[in-house]
């Protein structure tokens, strides 16, 4: 979640915007979609693996899940960079994430037998 919000952050400045605004096309969306994964994949594939070792997350595939936290994340910066209040929109997409990553927790308690209520 740090690096999330430090990178939603840092999404406020101007030539931030204006880069995420405009290198995929300048750059073409293979190339760009190369240069987030050499920057950011490792990064959250990193943390995910942490997480599960530590015993924090529920083990899974950390791949696919890092893929889909990426595109979360990458679609997120477009979001409030076109928002017309982005702070607002910040907030609401750090809220939406940390719901997000809430559920890869490792359960606290087991179930109840037959799924009821306590």
């Amino acid at each position: 979640m740090a690096g999330a919000h430090e990178l939603l952050v840092v999404c406020a400045r101007p030539e931030v915007q204006r880069i995420i605004h405009e290198a995929p096309t300048v750059l073409g969306a293979s190339a760009w979609r190369k240069l987030s994964a050499r920057y950011g994949l490792g990064l959250i594939q990193a943390a995910l693996r942490s997480e599960m070792e530590a015993g924090a997350f529920s083990p899974r595939p950390v791949d696919p899940l890092a893929h889909l936290i990426m595109g979360a994340l990458d679609e997120t910066t477009r979001y409030i960079v076109t928002a017309a209040d982005p702070a607002t929109a910040r907030h609401e997409c750090l809220q939406a994430l940390r719901q997000m990553l809430e559920g890869l927790k490792r359960p606290t308690s087991a179930p109840r037998p037959g799924g009821g209520p306590a």
